[in-house]
């Protein structure tokens, strides 16, 4: 449970650079730009005519589509039967659809943690 290497760091950090300039459908320089002056996701995406309802669905989706290939992963490795994932993924949907959040990775909350690229308290500020 030590900290991460500082190459560790760094690709987490690229990560986290890249995934947020997907979601955003902007360059990484953007990203790291608006990073280096302090801005939030949220004050970013503004910047570039994305309204926080639309950020927010972009995040699901991507969590959404994250989620659905981790599943497969586990089908296509004999963890769970197509069924289960076939089940599991409705239940996400479903869940997704009623406003919830769907299967969050390692504390992710759809964005942050792990390889996610913004925290949610980030969008709950603004």
């Amino acid at each position: 449970m030590g900290q991460n290497t500082p190459d560790q760091a760094a690709a987490q950090q690229q990560a986290m650079f890249e995934k947020t300039a997907e979601i955003l459908g902007i360059s990484i320089d953007d990203v790291k730009n608006g990073w280096a002056d302090g801005k939030t996701v949220s004050q970013i995406a503004q910047e570039h005519g994305i309204s926080q309802q639309q950020l927010q669905q972009r995040m699901r989706d991507l969590s959404l589509q994250q989620s659905k290939d981790d599943i497969q992963i586990l089908v296509d490795e004999g963890v769970i039967s197509q069924e289960q994932a076939n089940r599991r993924m409705q239940a996400m949907e479903n869940r997704m659809q009623d406003g919830g959040g769907g299967w969050w990775r390692s504390g992710c909350g759809g964005m942050m943690g792990g390889n996610c690229p913004m925290q949610e308290e980030e969008y709950e500020r603004d």
